[in-house]
């Protein structure tokens, strides 16, 4: 069983106000849903504001929703355009704009935020098929082999950087290296994949060798409860299963729990050329990862879903609940 800290009576600084920079999204509203239930008072800055709870900002200017950030318990930091955007500048900017401006805000606080989470990715690892890379001896990504993977390199040790350059001496900061989020929602890397596997198009990728790491919902909410509860635990962090596994296996276990017997197989040159019908960057499922959670299982991590089997069950039998219903 997992270990649920929001449980732990020990945990005394259980946030009370939380902050979700950019959180309209799909992580956002993972985060909204479960910090709402739990009696948190949550405001999301957003650039398009629908909910009373959300706050105008556009990510890149100091304004009004600066005062918000005064006395919060806890700010994790989402904001950056889809990765599957074209726009490599808006990419970019998205991310580091974002990350600076929340710096700048807390340096003029007089109660600035206990913890501030800043979202990273796996994809700073270099491309791997053996071995794994943890946050002690994990090889970034010094030589890609496209210019894609080369710009997510570059983007990732930037946003990275920016957040370490913030001045906030008050708050403690923890950067998320995230794999693949998998939730039981429409959008999101499960979701695409969910789909195609439906419609029998969920077989392997140019062979499907290379290694996908991820990580279920749950374990992403209770692994943010044990970096809250454990303040040795210090970044970067890596948020994913100790158990990634090559592409094709991953689809395979999927097709089971959707009842789909057969997969049509992708090559790397029909992928390419098409794009993989709009959905999903080839470049992201070409590159091979092996993220491993060292930090988060040193510090007594119980993953609740360490293995895809289970996992994937689980999540597809609660998106036929939510959406097939």
């Amino acid at each position: 069983m997992s270990k649920f800290y929001k449980k732990d009576s020990s945990f005394k600084s259980r946030p009370q106000k939380v902050i979700l920079a950019g959180g309209t999204g799909q992580i956002g509203q993972v985060l909204e849903k479960e910090y709402f239930s739990r009696g948190y008072k949550v405001l999301i800055l957003t650039r398009a504001p629908q909910k009373t709870h959300h706050i105008y900002w556009d990510g890149e200017s100091l304004g009004s929703w600066r005062k918000e950030l005064e006395e919060s318990d806890l700010l994790i930091n989402l904001s950056g355009c889809s990765i599957l955007s074209k726009n490599r500048r808006k990419i970019y900017d998205s991310r580091i704009n974002s990350t600076k401006i929340l710096g700048k805000a807390i340096e003029k606080l007089n109660s600035p935020p206990q913890v501030w989470l800043q979202m990273s990715a796996a994809g700073i690892y270099a491309h791997r098929l053996e071995g794994f890379d943890d946050e002690y001896r994990g090889q970034i990504d010094s030589s890609p082999s496209s210019s894609y993977w080369g710009f997510i390199t570059n983007l990732i040790q930037d946003w990275e950087q920016a957040f370490y350059s913030a001045f906030s001496p008050k708050t403690r900061k923890v950067v998320l290296r995230m794999s693949f989020f998998m939730s039981a929602q429409p959008e999101g890397f499960f979701g695409i994949c969910s789909r195609l596997a439906r419609r029998g198009l969920g077989g392997s990728l140019a062979g499907g060798e290379q290694f996908i790491s991820w990580i279920h919902e749950r374990d992403f909410i209770s692994g943010i409860d044990l970096i809250l509860k454990e303040r040795s635990l210090e970044s970067p962090v890596n948020f994913s299963s100790p158990y990634p596994l090559p592409q094709k296996n991953l689809m395979r276990v999927l097709r089971k729990h959707w009842k789909v017997p057969f997969g049509f197989p992708v090559g790397k040159r029909m992928l390419k050329i098409a794009g993989f019908f709009g959905v999903i960057n080839s470049d992201l499922v070409l590159k091979s990862s092996k993220a491993y959670p060292e930090k988060l299982l040193k510090h007594g991590f119980d993953f609740l879903y360490p293995e895809w089997e289970q996992a994937s069950q689980e999540l597809v039998q609660r998106y036929q609940k939510l959406w097939l219903s």
